[in-house]
């Protein structure tokens, strides 16, 4: 059996939070509910500062909208990019007119039957039309019973992608906590193409195919006219990350490491980059930290090195 029956958004348990007017963005009916609010002038409030909650507010600001997003994080993409790299986004934030309050939590929605405003903890009352809720999924596993789940109730999968407590029980996708091939760490990616891609794998090892997940995962954005590009697994601490490029232009490479490894990468306007570290991290080639904090190693240096693998391949 495999399970691959997605994720629920995440919704706000406060007072108003039933009110019409507050969304989430899953389906086509939700989408179809967030454009009748895409119109000139609408005021719109957008909580959650990663990559939906962005998108959201991206899209409605140039549809004329004016678009507040709040978020616990003090810049956007803070919990996945980092600060440095989040630090850059706000900056783009400010400069397309969209209002950024960071360190934010909601204390109540106001409204009679519709909504009509965002009160913060702090008090602060924020004007709304219409309210987006983009505050990530829940796996949807209540339905199943007699197995552990992890912490936010996604099923605890092998490399095979079937269930450890019981092997003839396979999941994909959101629902699907799975270890990582370059750490061994525990991980589960809200992204498409990492779901389209375990279904594969889990329906081979159905067939008795016995292939590994070994995915690099690798999702993408656009907001405001930027490509965002993301590879790799992410460690824990972001505080090790060396930047290359021009954040305050917007085009960047941002190179996440631990233990003098590459775990992951963000590009910021530099698609062919992030293309090739993902093949370099599938093929275990990619350079180490030390190589570019010394200099010896950079974006060009690393397509260098695909180009060079792929013609000796070849």
């Amino acid at each position: 059996v495999l399970v691959a029956t997605g994720g629920t958004p995440r919704k706000l348990f406060c007072p108003g939070a039933n009110l019409q007017g507050i969304m989430t963005l899953r389906t086509p009916e939700d989408s179809a509910e967030i454009v009748k609010y895409a119109k000139q002038g609408m005021k719109v409030v957008v909580v959650g500062g990663s990559f939906i909650g962005m998108e959201i507010a991206s899209a409605l600001k140039k549809k004329g909208c004016d678009v507040a997003v709040v978020a616990m994080e003090t810049v956007p993409f803070e919990r996945v990019l980092g600060k440095k790299v989040g630090a850059s986004f706000a900056r783009l934030l400010q400069k397309e007119g969209v209002e950024w309050y960071g360190s934010a939590q909601v204390r109540l929605f106001r409204g009679n039957t519709r909504v009509s405003g965002v009160e913060l903890e702090d008090g602060e009352v924020l004007p709304a039309d219409g309210v987006v809720i983009g505050a990530g999924v829940l796996p949807n596993t209540r339905f199943v019973e007699g197995v552990p789940l992890d912490k936010n109730g996604a099923l605890c999968v092998g490399p095979l992608l079937s269930v450890e407590s019981n092997p003839d029980l396979f999941a994909a996708g959101d629902v699907c906590a799975y270890p990582s091939a370059t750490t061994g760490t525990r991980v589960r990616i809200e992204h498409w193409d990492v779901a389209m891609q375990q279904g594969r794998v889990a329906a081979k090892n159905m067939l008795g195919k016995f292939e590994p997940f070994t995915t690099i995962p690798f999702f993408w954005s656009g907001l405001y006219g930027k490509n965002l590009r993301f590879v790799g697994f992410a460690p824990d601490v972001l505080d090790r990350v060396i930047i290359e490029g021009d954040v305050g232009g917007m085009k960047f490479v941002s190179y996440y490491t631990e233990n003098d490894e590459i775990r992951a990468v963000a590009t910021v306007n530099r698609d062919p980059v992030a293309v090739a570290c993902a093949e370099l991290m599938r093929r275990g080639k990619m350079p180490s930290a030390s190589e570019l904090l010394m200099g010896t190693v950079n974006a060009d240096v690393i397509l260098e090195r695909l180009k060079a693998l792929s013609s000796a391949k070849a």
